[in-house]
């Protein structure tokens, strides 16, 4: 798997952390699991739809979790 970084970049660390988090702990691990289903490069046989929306939703989620768990931080994610 290929990832693309545009040089050079201008992300804070704070903001990096949560853009590694999207990409790579969602869509890159999301990919190599897909990768090792029995599913994978059969989709149409096993009538699987796209995932990305849905995904999209888990990988935002995802950016801000590390922050929210931050005492320092302002919590994104609040105690029901």
């Amino acid at each position: 798997t290929r990832m693309n970084i545009r040089l050079p970049i201008e992300y804070r660390a704070d903001r990096m952390r949560t853009v590694l988090h999207h990409e790579i702990g969602t869509h890159f691990i999301r990919r190599l699991n897909d990768k090792k289903q029995k599913w994978y490069g059969k989709k149409d046989k096993y009538d699987i739809r796209s995932c990305i929306q849905t995904e999209e939703g888990l990988a935002v989620i995802n950016q801000y979790c590390e922050h929210a768990l931050n005492p320092k931080k302002k919590p994104y994610f609040y105690r029901a």
